[in-house]
Parts: C-alpha cells; structure tokens; sequence
C-alpha cells in the first residue's frame, strides 16, 4: 500500500512539473512576441528576419497545450504584425481561429482593422490606430506609414486639381495621426504658424515614406511602464490575472464548453519569473541582432 502511494504521488508530481514547464513555455512565447513589438518600437532600420519570426512565434503558440489568459491579446498581436509585415499569411492565420475567437471584441477589433486597410480606407484605419492600445499600435505602424502616405498623396492631388493652395493644419494632423510638423514638409507642405494652416509649395510629392514614430512615443509616455513590464503582458488590452487552462483539441466535441479549467498548475512566483526573464532574454538575444529595448524613447521624441 505505502508502495502504491508512493508511486501515485510520484506520478503526481512528475504530472506537477510537466504542467509547470508547459505553462513556462506559454509564457516563453507570449514573451517573445510582445518583445519583438517593443524591439520594432526603438528600431531605427528595417528589421532583419522579423517575419520568419513571428510565422516562428505563431506555429509555437498554436502548439502549446495551455492557453493563458493573455490569449486574445496574442491572437490579437499576431493578427495585426501579419497584416503589416506579411499579409499573404493573414488568411490563414484567421482561418486557424474559431468563431469565439474571432467574436471576442479584443481579436475582433484587430480584424476590423484588417478589414479596413485592405479596402484601403485609410482615413477609418488611422482612427483605429489613433485609439490602438501601445503594443497594437506598434504592430500597426508599418501599415499606419502607408496609410499616411497614401492620405496625404490624395490631398496635395486633390487640392493641385482645385487649385487650393491653404488648407487648416488642425485638421490634417487629425487626418494622418501626426503633430510633427515636418510631416507635412516631407510632403511639400509649408506651415502658416500664426494662421494654424499649410501651404502648398509647388513641389513634388516625394517617394519615400515618412518614417516618424511620435504618436508611439506619446503613447508610450503616456503607459509609465518599463520595457519589462511591456513584454510581460502589463499592457495588454483587457489583461486579466488568472490561472491557465487546456488547450482543447482541433477534433472537439460537441460539448458546449470551450474549455476546462486545468487544475493544480502551479503559478510562477517573482522569483520564477525574474529566472525566466533571464532565460527569455538570452534566448531572443542569440542568433540574430536587433536594437536593444533598454534605449530611451526620448531619441525618438520629435525636435
């Protein structure tokens, strides 16, 4: 009998520490992923391999057998970095979540905001980005840039062809989401400071996109959050604490619930994490190069 109990407790916990190691490896990949956000946010070049990335970060997210309760905000991340970095893998990604995922509000506002930059609606896709939380407007900001450029191309034309040389400087900047005024001298702009208003300079449009980062900055200042704090999920939209629970199987059956919370998991405690920040950080770190998260955002803070 004392044999048996042994062998049962034994089984338990080995049972422990398989749950304890699938719930660190959830949280390994959350991590990556809302890294790899922060690190696009202090980038100052194209990012080297981020889209093999995060393809990487999604297959490993799919496979884990928990699900944690920043489970939407992920989703929601994944969705938004595929549409600006590879929007060819965007529908099969959408057509991997289920009907829950895709209606609870967190995900859904990410594919409203899908749905309306491939109809190129830009002026709706900027007011989406405009209200983004911080880590979703980092994933948009490549999209956002296009869509800048895209408005303002369409209002220099515009006003060239109606011979409209002054238009209000209030209401552009809140047409692309900028404030910097060298935003508009990019495009050709001159600002008419005392009357809050541009003018057109009879120049080009020029080619290249404008590459500003000051409504992320703002956005960040406003958080007061550190870097680590960002990567471990502090910020994510709706973030709940709560217990993990099982990942149901692709051949679900008929019963209602969606899923069952698994018991006995155990939580990471401060020091587990602190261990497992350190893990995570070598892991990110090695095998390709990527601006440091610890820079300060002021270096991006508009002149």
């Amino acid at each position: 009998m004392v044999l048996l109990k042994n062998t049962a407790d034994s089984t338990e916990n080995q049972a422990a520490v398989s749950d304890s190691d699938s719930v660190r490896a959830l949280i390994r990949v959350e991590y990556r992923l809302r890294k790899e956000i922060v690190s696009l946010f202090y980038l100052e070049g194209p990012p080297s391999g981020l889209v093999e990335r995060i393809l990487s970060l999604r297959s490993l997210y799919a496979s884990e057998a928990y699900i944690g309760s920043h489970e939407m905000a992920t989703l929601r991340y994944l969705t938004l970095l595929l549409m600006s970095w590879a929007p060819s893998e965007l529908g099969g990604h959408v057509a991997t979540l289920s009907l829950e995922q895709q209606s609870h509000s967190v995900v859904a506002w990410a594919l409203q905001a899908c749905e309306v930059a491939s109809r190129q609606d830009w002026p709706k896709f900027l007011s989406l980005y405009t209200q983004a939380d911080f880590l979703s407007a980092v994933a948009m900001e490549r999209a956002a840039t296009y869509a800048r450029h895209g408005i303002m191309r369409q209002v220099v034309e515009s006003c060239r062809l109606r011979h409209v040389r002054r238009m209000s400087l209030a209401k552009l900047k809140s047409m692309v989401a900028v404030r910097d005024t060298a935003f508009f001298k990019h495009y050709g702009l001159r600002v008419v400071a005392d009357e809050d208003a541009v003018e057109l300079t009879g120049e080009n449009l020029p080619a290249a996109l404008y590459q500003g980062k000051e409504m992320l900055v703002a956005k960040f200042k406003l958080l007061g959050l550190s870097d680590e704090a960002l990567c471990f999920g502090l910020a994510d939209p709706t973030c709940r604490s709560g217990p993990c629970v099982h990942r149901p199987p692709v051949e679900d059956s008929d019963e209602d619930e969606y899923v069952q919370v698994a018991e006995g998991i155990p939580h990471l405690s401060h020091k587990q994490r602190i261990s497992l920040h350190n893990e995570i950080d070598l892991l990110h770190m090695h095998g390709h190069r990527q601006a440091s998260p610890t820079r300060s955002w002021s270096r991006l803070a508009p002149a």
